[in-house]
């Protein structure tokens, strides 16, 4: 079962430790006024594992293998010398700690800096609180659970629209394959979705240029884009074993399943697919992101734990 983001963020500030004496910046003070009052945050790889397990964070559970395991999965940008960052964001410490529940004394355990924990998180989706959580220093107006709870909404949309045009694209060779009509195919995937409404008439109403040609899905968020996702798939594999293959057999899947999502997406987030749209297309949240990521790396680059 994945951690809710209220015990993600509760335990995150819970298990964070600073270390102010090893914060090394320059030779020159004044060559960084910008980092020189920030102090070196570390956790504890021990901490993230309870927390996150192998479900959503690329761990193990065995304390001989931690550091090598991290070091394989763990990708650092580089700097522009070309230098990585690793052993001064990551240490190898002995203390005593409970891991997946036993207690283990005295065996090796890791600290992990902001710049290594967003390092260790950048790479899996499954855990974009946490890394919208990592990179908050960085960001304007970013302090509390519900502005990092707001903002990591939108950075999901970004890995979710590229899952879909992966599902769309697999959809539409399916329907070429058997001739079927995609301004039908379309409309049912508008229409069916958010309760008769179409995409001209939602980008009207959200003040979306309709001459844009952008699909309606470049808008949605995170919920209606894992409910779109959840549809495709699921009408994919049940047409894949369908007895009779047709393009009719496919209008019918892809109708219930979408409206069978539509209904998950009412229960679950307790709003429905055509009020999660947002004037802000994808392409421009995608931008905010790396822009907010490059300017994480410049600045915690630079603040080491060893």
């Amino acid at each position: 079962m994945r951690p809710s983001k209220e015990m993600i963020f509760d335990k995150l500030n819970e298990t964070r430790h600073t270390r102010n004496e090893n914060t090394q910046y320059s030779l020159f003070p004044d060559a960084r006024p910008d980092t020189r009052d920030i102090h070196a945050e570390f956790w504890y790889y021990s901490d993230l594992h309870n927390l996150f397990g192998n479900i959503d964070f690329p761990t193990t559970a065995n304390p001989q293998t931690m550091s090598r395991h991290t070091r394989q999965k763990m990708i650092f940008p580089q700097d522009v010398d070309g230098n990585q960052f690793f052993g001064s964001h990551v240490a190898d410490v002995h203390h005593s700690f409970y891991l997946d529940g036993t207690h283990y004394k005295n065996a090796t355990d890791l600290e992990l800096s902001r710049y290594a924990c967003w390092a260790l998180s950048r790479e899996n989706p499954g855990v974009i609180f946490a890394r919208t959580y990592f990179l908050s220093p960085v960001m304007q107006n970013c302090d509390t659970f519900i502005d990092i709870k707001n903002q990591s909404y939108q950075f999901a949309r970004v890995n979710l629209r590229e899952r879909l045009k992966e599902y769309e694209k697999i959809l539409a060779g399916i329907l070429n394959k058997y001739g079927a009509d995609f301004s039908r195919f379309n409309h049912s995937m508008t229409m069916g979705f958010f309760y008769g409404y179409s995409a001209n008439d939602l980008k009207d109403y959200y003040n979306i240029p309709s001459n844009n040609n952008d699909p309606i899905a470049n808008y949605m968020g995170a919920a209606s884009l894992h409910a779109r996702i959840c549809a495709l798939h699921n009408t994919i594999n049940t047409f894949n074993q369908s007895p009779v293959k047709n393009r009719e057999t496919i209008y019918s899947i892809l109708h219930n399943e979408l409206i069978q999502q539509r209904v998950n997406v009412i229960k679950q987030y307790n709003t429905a697919p055509e009020q999660d749209i947002y004037p802000t297309p994808v392409s421009k949240i995608e931008k905010q992101l790396k822009d907010t990521e490059k300017k994480f790396i410049e600045q915690y680059s630079k603040i080491k734990i060893r």
